[in-house]
């Protein structure tokens, strides 16, 4: 892995010490991002104000956060109840449908490792890119700094100092 300022390639086992930190926690909120990208608030929601060309703008944060860009769906035990090439509407209102979960388990599985957040209630959230290149997810921590793929690996990326 080419040297990024911050990042460091991390195994299966760190990633999962990593996130021990999410089991237990709630999904407070979910919002929708551009095309089909979902984030899920995890925990206490903070409220955050940050400046943009077009303004100040205030937003809930959690205390942990995920984002899915895309090719990501959520299943029961039985079904697929709704993913990335579902519907606009079907995508909100499943996606709403996740606040008030409980995050039971976080892990990786496949040779390019691929997201699986498993949630109380019979409920799984998994991605599984289609496309070229790297698994399309994000973990941010608590601390700032956050999880990812990269090259066909886990990475850790500390938060950027300033």
């Amino acid at each position: 892995m080419p040297r990024i300022p911050g990042r460091s390639a991390i195994t299966r086992e760190r990633f999962h010490a990593f996130t021990r930190e999410l089991v237990g926690l709630p999904v407070a909120r979910t919002w929708r991002g551009a095309g089909s990208a979902i984030f899920l608030e995890l925990g206490t929601l903070t409220r955050e104000t940050y400046v943009t060309r077009r303004g100040e703008h205030t937003s809930l944060r959690g205390e942990a956060s995920l984002m899915l860009e895309w090719s990501w769906r959520v299943e029961s035990s039985r079904a697929i109840r709704f993913g990335s090439w579902s519907t606009e509407r079907r995508i909100t209102h499943g996606v709403r449908a996740l606040q008030g979960h409980t995050v039971a388990d976080v892990a990786v599985t496949g040779r390019i490792p691929e997201l699986v957040l498993t949630l109380d209630g019979d409920r799984w959230v998994h991605t599984f890119m289609t496309a070229e290149g790297q698994p399309a997810w994000t973990v941010f921590l608590r601390d700032g700094s956050w999880l990812g793929v990269w090259r066909g690996g886990l990475f850790h990326q500390l938060r950027p100092e300033g």
